[in-house]
């Protein structure tokens, strides 16, 4: 008898096989559209103001946009001169943040 628990094999499957091709063909029209914003793509301003709140952290924000980005700053830290998330529990390693 053995005690180890059974295991159990999840077949993976492709792109290909997970959506057709008609949605995979809208969704990247949708991303490679000129007027395509992405919710977590750093503007050049949002950048550069993200990047002086991680250099001083105790700078006062100056409107409630600008409190914003003082908050997301505090998630944030700068590698290389490149912005990366911090470290959290789902996250083991440090992320790359893509700007726009």
């Amino acid at each position: 008898m053995s005690l180890s628990r059974p295991v159990n094999k999840i077949n993976k499957l492709s792109v290909a096989e997970c959506f057709p091709q008609e949605l995979r063909d809208t969704f990247n029209d949708m991303i490679e559209a000129p007027g395509y914003i992405t919710r977590e793509g750093e503007t050049p301003a949002r950048w550069s103001r993200l990047a002086t709140f991680i250099a001083f952290p105790d700078l006062k924000s100056t409107d409630s946009a600008d409190s914003n980005i003082n908050q997301r700053s505090k998630f944030c830290e700068l590698i290389n001169n490149r912005l990366h998330r911090l470290i959290d529990e789902e996250h083991p390693r440090s992320r790359y943040s893509v700007p726009d």
